[in-house]
């Protein structure tokens, strides 16, 4: 009987715990993706945006992310995500205007999960408010933002995603330091954040270990093994191993579980990005 009453005090007790973390939040888990689409160059070709995005969208489907950022989007492509993605809302501007023209960072969030607080655009340049480019880059770069509360109320997460200059050393090392003191400046409570998009940068390049300096390397500290190749550039070539690794998520006040370079190709058997998408599973900590 005393065995039973203790078993039972356990359940109880086990309980009471779960019930407490899950008003703190801490079983909320988030899929959070980065993924280079490659923009539309009007090719007629084979890597073509039209015989690529329908196998885009399966594949998005398929990962069924909670947070989403996207690099390189035209207009038409990000409207097309949203048109298609179902539950998706999105944030994000157009570098070359800060409206409509140029490359996206466009982040979509599953609106059954998340509401939008806040969100804007800097240019990774040493005019970070304004349409510029900065330092030795080739052209304008930016890092779209928001802030997000999960419906429950119960976590709150930053996201911030980016896409660094193929071109300019000096732009890319600079736009990492750039990156964290304006994360300083809009997170000021140190909420957990996300830093995700593609780097153009290996992992032992210095603006990587200055970005370390400040947050996690979410395939570093995942819970279980890394799955997929080690790199994510995969340059459109199906027989190439794909060793490049320029795409990341850090984070900050998150503990990874799950991290994955998903490799799936089209039936045709060609890529369906120049780019494999970086697929996380993250908890906040607290």
């Amino acid at each position: 009987t005393n065995i039973a009453m203790f078993k039972y005090l356990l359940i109880i007790l086990n309980s009471f715990f779960l019930f407490i973390s899950d008003l703190k939040g801490e079983n909320v888990i988030h899929s959070i993706v980065t993924y280079n689409i490659k923009y539309d160059d009007r090719s007629a070709e084979k890597n073509s945006w039209l015989n690529r995005k329908e196998g885009m969208i399966d594949l998005i489907n398929s990962i069924s992310p909670d947070i989403l950022g996207i690099q390189e989007g035209l207009l038409h492509q990000v409207d097309y995500l949203d048109t298609d993605l179902d539950n998706f809302k999105y944030v994000g501007v157009g570098r070359d205007d800060g409206n409509k023209k140029g490359e996206f960072c466009a982040i979509y969030y599953n609106k059954n999960k998340y509401r939008l607080i806040k969100s804007s655009t800097f240019w990774l340049s040493e005019n970070p408010s304004n349409v510029s480019i900065g330092w030795d880059a080739a052209l304008e770069r930016i890092c779209t933002y928001a802030q997000f509360e999960t419906l429950n109320g119960k976590n709150k997460i930053w996201v911030f995603n980016t896409h660094f200059d193929h071109f300019g050393m000096t732009a890319r090392e600079q736009s990492a330091k750039l990156l964290i003191k304006k994360i300083r400046n809009i997170n000021t409570d140190g909420e957990p954040t996300v830093v995700m998009g593609d780097f153009n940068a290996l992992a032992n390049s210095k603006e990587i270990e200055i970005l370390k300096r400040e947050f996690k390397d979410s395939m570093e500290i995942s819970e279980k093994e890394h799955k997929g190749p080690p790199g994510t550039f995969n340059n459109f070539s199906p027989k190439q191993k794909i060793a490049k690794r320029i795409d990341y998520i850090f984070t900050y006040g998150m503990k990874t579980l799950f991290h994955e370079h998903v490799n799936k190709m089209l039936d045709n058997g060609n890529h369906i990005s120049d780019h494999l998408p970086v697929v996380t599973k993250m908890k906040i900590i607290y």
